[in-house]
């Protein structure tokens, strides 16, 4: 009984934020495992012109991906009664079916006009897998998200592992098979996100899905009408900080070339991943956990936000500050001299991940105490110091301090995000964001002063170099 006792206090009882953590986390720590592995292998199969021909085309996607669906997916967790959900749950699918047709006809007929406003040039030929993948990217949120509402974090997790380690081996497989190429890292994604649907507990789906078909359209248009703050507050907010965040994957090989894009998809590849572990993995079990505690005990909602914000802050301190110090060395060892600058990027990158770290988990409270506005007032302002930071760096026509000025203005943004979680949630701004910035400032300086004094022995930055 006491060794039982011990574990539940450790890892929770079943159906706790604890344990669905542990759950949700696992299956990330899993992928980074094998990425780990199998990265080091991928970026010396593919150049980064092909990372950066496929970044390009994967963002355009994510992007009209959130579109598609006007982002009512992210809202099925929180209807009370199933006949709203499942009326939800069908409005959902209607927009994915009607999105394709309008892309595939935009493509087919305004293809000048598709090109011009993404900037795929580079990747015309490419054009006609975009419909396919706003489909396949809509399907995985739906079907997470029916997951997130109903608790089956464990098929969330198990379907992570599935699809990162798949698309790892089918990306080794097609650079082996055929030849490396951009077009080869977007048709595995693709085949990837299909074994993940696939993944998602289906079965378990099923009455739903049935139901969901019955419904009434007549209650379409009243469901949609009711959550409309999702289309209007949150999803100008998302594809603003979306199209925002991949501007460097879509301006850098304009106004350098696609090997500089590339090194920074890499970058901006390898710091997601922890991301997805801390951030990703955390953010659908707050949102369920944060709406069950603003409709039963909003003062408790308060001091657990609270607290999730210290330990967020402390654990994104470690990894971060550790790839902040040792980003350009870990990059040569791990994935070969020509990606040194990638990692040089992953350095300065790592001072804005930490705050996207804190603020991405928590910035879902906003659809559980119906502050869905302040996603978008948080988008526009990040939005805005980001593309003003970049083009502040291409004015001065120098990469590194186009990195550097939007790393700025997403720390900025992000710690603006911050402040309105802190609000929504009666937590003092101010003092939690004095206690972030210390933090965080206190760790990096350790492991620079760590990094200072390992190359002082051991001259790593020559060691580099002469390599």
């Amino acid at each position: 009984m006491k060794l039982y006792s011990r574990f539940l206090k450790l890892t929770g009882t079943k159906g706790s934020f604890k344990r669905n953590t542990l759950i949700m986390s696992s299956g990330a720590l899993i992928n980074i495992g094998i990425s780990i592995i199998l990265y080091p292998i991928i970026t010396r199969l593919y150049s980064d012109e092909d990372f950066g021909n496929y970044g390009l085309l994967f963002s355009v996607i994510t992007t009209l991906g959130l579109v598609a669906t006007f982002l009512y997916p992210t809202g099925l967790v929180i209807p009370k009664f199933r006949s709203q959900f499942h009326s939800l749950l069908k409005l959902c699918f209607i927009l994915t079916g009607a999105s394709f047709l309008v892309i595939s006809i935009w493509i087919l007929l305004f293809k000048d006009s598709f090109l011009f406003i993404f900037k795929l040039y580079n990747v015309e030929e490419y054009l006609f897998l975009i419909p396919i993948g706003v489909v396949l990217v809509s399907l995985k949120t739906i079907f997470l998200n029916i997951n997130v509402r109903k608790k089956l974090f464990k098929e969330n997790a198990f379907s992570n592992v599935v699809a990162g380690s798949s698309l790892k081996i089918l990306n080794i497989g097609y650079a082996i098979s055929f030849s490396a190429s951009g077009f080869g890292l977007l048709i595995t994604h693709f085949i990837s996100i299909g074994i993940q649907v696939v993944t998602l507990g289906l079965k378990k789906m099923k009455k739903d899905l049935f139901f969901s078909f019955r419904s009434s359209n007549s209650t379409l248009f009243s469901t949609a009408k009711e959550y409309r703050k999702y289309p209007l507050n949150l999803l100008p907010g998302n594809i603003i900080n979306k199209y925002t965040s991949d501007l460097p994957i879509l301006l850098l090989g304009v106004y350098f070339e696609a090997a500089i894009a590339g090194a920074y998809v890499l970058a901006h590849n390898i710091l997601s991943i922890p991301l997805n572990v801390l951030g990703l993995s955390l953010s659908s079990v707050f949102l369920q956990k944060s709406n069950e505690l603003n409709n039963t005990n909003p003062e408790l909602l308060t001091s657990f936000t609270r607290n999730l914000n210290r330990k967020m802050t402390l654990l994104g301190a470690l990894v971060f500050g550790f790839v902040f110090a040792f980003g350009d060395y870990l990059f040569y060892l791990f994935f070969g001299k020509e990606w040194l600058l990638a990692g040089t990027t992953a350095s300065i990158l790592s001072l804005y991940f930490i705050i996207k770290l804190v603020s991405g988990p928590l910035a879902v409270v906003f659809r559980s105490v119906g502050k869905e506005q302040y996603s978008l007032y948080a988008s526009s302002v990040l939005g805005v110091l980001r593309t003003a930071g970049l083009y502040l760096g291409f004015y001065y026509q120098s990469f590194y301090k186009a990195v550097l000025f939007f790393t700025i203005g997403s720390m900025i943004g992000y710690l603006y995000t911050l402040f309105l979680v802190y609000k929504a949630t009666n937590l003092p701004a101010a003092k939690i964001m004095m206690e972030i910035v210390l933090i965080v400032a206190i760790a990096f300086i350790i492991f620079y002063a760590i990094r200072y004094g390992i190359d002082k022995l051991f001259n790593l930055d020559a060691i580099i170099i002469r390599k």
